[in-house]
């Protein structure tokens, strides 16, 4: 089997993992929330080294189209993050994010299928076409970064906004 069909069918596998935690309750806690986040952050940096490494890309030109994706993308990760429904639960004492909505889960499952198509792109792309592929394809993984860093960012606050409405207060004696 080649090279390619097995990329292809990781990526599909990991997107069906990716679907089904994204419908599933999931912990709200620092710093576990922040660990796909920050791997794609690592992941999404070697890759754009690996191109300016090349000398054909102008760095940048690079950062400035990760950035004219992660904006947005962090906008949309922001909205997100509003969506999901917050709820404790009482035996471990610990915030659960569930539910997010039809919305929330269409606006990822796109940015997640054009993560995974740019990241495909990119490696079965021809090498004289690389670098344009590569520009073309940064703003869409600054897009996926932005969102999944400030969806992380604005559950994990509001879930300790939450925690803390909900923990009763102690009568302190005098």
């Amino acid at each position: 089997m080649s090279q390619q069909y097995i990329i292809i069918i990781v990526a599909i596998a990991v997107m069906a993992y990716m679907v089904v935690r994204q419908l599933q309750a999931r912990k709200i806690q620092f710093p576990q929330i922040f660990i796909m986040p920050a791997l794609l952050v690592w992941y999404t940096y070697t890759n754009i080294t690996t191109e300016v490494a090349k000398d054909q890309a102008s760095v940048l030109l690079l950062l400035a189209l990760f950035g004219a994706g992660l904006l947005p993308g962090l906008v949309l990760g922001g909205f997100r993050s509003l969506l999901y429904h917050l709820r404790i639960d009482e035996a471990r004492g610990i915030v659960l994010a569930q539910r997010a909505g039809v919305v929330s889960i269409a606006i990822w499952i796109v940015l997640l299928i054009l993560k995974i198509g740019a990241t495909l792109l990119t490696y079965m792309t021809p090498a004289s076409m690389v670098v344009t592929i590569v520009l073309v394809t940064t703003p869409i993984h600054g897009l996926f970064i932005g969102n999944l860093l400030s969806e992380s960012v604005g559950l994990w606050l509001r879930a300790t906004a939450f925690q803390q409405k909900q923990v009763p207060l102690q009568a302190t004696k005098y």
